[in-house]
């Protein structure tokens, strides 16, 4: 920037010394020193010309007017302004710099038709030759003005767009951790339940019961490898689907199909589970996913706060949609214990996909879930 501002500086004071060298006129006084002055004056104003642009236009026009009016050759009122017409435009500063060249060019047909008798067509066709000119200057500036205020909004776009995509990729990682984090609470809350059940019956029976003891403790180790397996199967997702080896993806994510999983587990846990799903309640991807946790997170939660012997999952078709009912017989009005994530994460669950899901007492006793999930998953509102 400065050495554009010491090149305008240069070649105003220059061109303005080259004129005044030139410039003849018999009944004229000499310019003297008076013309490097002016050639002076006018290249040192051009170093502010970027931060006051219309204060040194006007400057720069009284020096001009100045000059002339003193009796020195004259060298025009249009061309030595042109610098500053054209940076005052640059700024945004069209119409101030429009004024001045208005107010000289009036001022100086004035002077020549009214002062010193000059012919009035040949003045008012050398000042339009002139506005010209000083026109041609503004209009370069304006361009210079409105590419550059373009650029400008194009950068601040630019900007907001990086900005908004920053933000959309911060919720989207969001979103996908709390996903992880729901999974991985699934699995390990359901599996330390049905582990730490297992362990309590076997360290009862081991004593007077072996067999008993020995398949308790089998339906433990079955719940820890099946624990393992989802977890791994949550990590290598995570990893983007393989394993270092470059070992395949294991099998998909749980759905209606692996529903019966749950009566094998409520089984293991003393807890007698009817699973009913009726034809055409067909899902597929996260809203089957979320299905199966919601079932297994509802059995989870009976097998560690009701005390029930009996429950009963049902899974029928609702249109658009499935109809989720789980149920038990445990004590009336059994809650999980305050500060889990259980029902929390139901709930989540079936946000998640656009569903909405009811759990609370039953209607005689024990606890109740009811949920309707559609058939596609939806944006949550």
């Amino acid at each position: 920037m400065r050495l554009r501002d010491a090149a305008a500086a240069s070649l105003v004071a220059g061109s303005v010394w080259l004129a005044v060298d030139i410039a003849v006129e018999p009944a004229s006084r000499s310019p003297g020193l008076a013309g490097w002055a002016l050639g002076g004056v006018l290249g040192a104003l051009q170093l502010a010309g970027r931060r006051r642009p219309v204060t040194v236009l006007a400057l720069s026009a009284a020096a001009v007017v100045a000059y002339h009016l003193a009796g020195y050759p004259a060298i025009g009122l249009g061309w030595p302004l042109l610098v500053p017409y054209a940076r005052a435009a640059t700024a945004g500063r069209l119409l101030p710099a429009a004024l001045v060249a208005v107010m000289i060019s009036v001022g100086d047909v004035g002077w020549r038709t009214g002062v010193e008798g000059e012919a009035a067509l040949p003045v008012l066709v050398g000042e339009a030759q002139t506005l010209i000119v000083v026109g041609l200057a503004l209009a370069v500036g304006e361009a210079a003005w409105q590419r550059r205020r373009w650029a400008g909004e194009v950068r601040d776009r630019l900007a907001r767009a990086a900005e908004e995509n920053r933000r959309v990729a911060a919720q989207r990682m969001t979103e996908q951790r709390l996903a992880v984090a729901a999974d991985l609470h699934d699995v390990a809350a359901h599996s330390l339940v049905v582990i730490g059940l297992q362990l309590r019956i076997a360290e009862e029976t081991v004593t007077v019961d072996p067999p008993a003891c020995r398949a308790a403790v089998a339906a433990a180790l079955a719940a820890h490898d099946e624990a393992l397996r989802e977890t791994t199967r949550t990590v290598r997702l995570l990893r983007g689907g393989s394993d270092e080896d470059g070992v395949a993806p294991l099998a998909p994510a749980p759905g209606l199909a692996d529903l019966d999983r749950l009566r094998a587990v409520a089984g293991a846990a003393g807890v007698e589970l009817e699973v009913r799903v009726t034809p055409g309640s067909e899902l597929t991807g996260s809203v089957a996913l979320a299905v199966y946790r919601i079932c297994q997170e509802a059995l989870t939660n009976t097998i560690r706060h009701s005390g029930a012997r009996r429950a009963r999952l049902l899974v029928e078709n609702a249109g658009d949609g499935v109809h989720l009912r789980f149920d038990d017989d445990g004590r009336p009005g059994a809650l999980p214990a305050q500060g889990g994530h259980g029902l929390a994460g139901m709930s989540d669950r079936a946000r998640s996909v656009g569903g909405r899901l009811r759990a609370g007492p039953g209607p005689e006793r024990g606890f109740l879930v009811e949920a309707w999930l559609p058939a596609e998953p939806r944006v949550s509102r």
